[in-house]
């Protein structure tokens, strides 16, 4: 029996993991909020989400049939990448007819793998580069904004732990000066503030909302969201240091073998999905 959809997705997570590479960091950059690097589809130019998001590199891609459409053909020896989506069914019993969700999937090629293709006048052929790293003033900006929205409360304190309380729906933080660099103290930040996104009031997660405890699957996967939360938003903001992508990548690697145990289930799409919306509602990206 093949593998289904779910297990080729995580396989494809966990293999960037143990290399020690976070799959959740893209190289795009942003110019004016708009991410310019980005897995696209290069016949209508739309942004792939979600775990597409995850899986592809940044560039743009194309089906075989977009491919021989703009009369082109595929490189020999290239490889697809895989595509993810959601069909809908219907499954009749005896006494009622049953609807639901199933993962499909298909595969996608990068446009420098398709030759003797038309070219498409609006589309670059090769990925904008633009380099436009956030002010301090401008992330604090963001920050405050998100927290006026949701009322949310934040909190400096001299100490040596970062937390969300969820009872008094609060973000403790340590001191700036207390951290190597600002960039570290932001990706903290955005880790305590993706918890954040979970409470009742705002994306009601149940990993924030319900009963769990350290070393559950709920806690284990609401960490994980954060982290992704935070990659997000150190990617968006352009702050990344060495430092911060080395910690990030050594705290994702160590989830490499825990999501070994989860390869049949949704953990990291679900944990994926949650962190996008996670990642939008801070930002205000609608």
């Amino acid at each position: 029996m093949g593998k289904s959809v779910i297990q080729l997705v995580n396989e494809k997570i966990i293999e960037k993991l143990e290399k020690g590479v976070n799959p959740w960091r893209k190289t795009w950059v942003t110019s004016g909020g708009i991410r310019t690097n980005e897995p696209r589809n290069y016949i209508t130019n739309k942004a792939y989400s979600g775990i597409n998001y995850v899986l592809l590199e940044p560039g743009y891609y194309m089906t075989f049939k977009q491919c021989q459409e703009l009369g082109g053909n595929i490189k020999k020896g290239a490889k697809g990448n895989l595509i993810v989506y959601s069909a809908p069914y219907e499954k009749e019993t005896d006494d009622e007819i049953k609807t639901g969700f199933v993962l499909r999937y298909y595969y996608v090629f990068r446009l420098e793998d398709c030759e003797n293709i038309r070219e498409i006048k609006t589309r670059p052929i090769e990925n904008i580069e633009y380099s436009d790293i956030m002010t301090d003033a401008r992330i604090d900006a963001i920050i405050e904004d998100y927290a006026k929205r949701t009322n949310l409360t934040i909190k400096n304190i001299e100490q040596d732990r970062a937390y969300y309380k969820h009872s008094s729906d609060t973000v403790v933080l340590p001191l700036t000066k207390q951290f190597e660099n600002i960039s570290e103290y932001y990706a903290t930040a955005f880790h305590e503030l993706g918890h954040s996104t979970g409470h009742h009031t705002r994306l009601n997660r149940e990993g924030i909302n319900g009963m769990n405890y350290f070393g559950s699957e709920k806690y284990s996967k609401e960490e994980l969201i954060a982290e992704i939360t935070s990659a997000y938003c150190m990617n968006y903001c352009n702050i990344e240091t060495d430092g911060t992508l080395e910690n990030s990548a050594a705290y994702l690697k160590a989830w490499a073998n825990h999501l070994k145990g989860n390869t049949a289930n949704y953990f990291i799409m679900n944990a994926t999905t949650h962190a996008e919306k996670a990642f939008k509602l801070i930002m205000n990206i609608k």
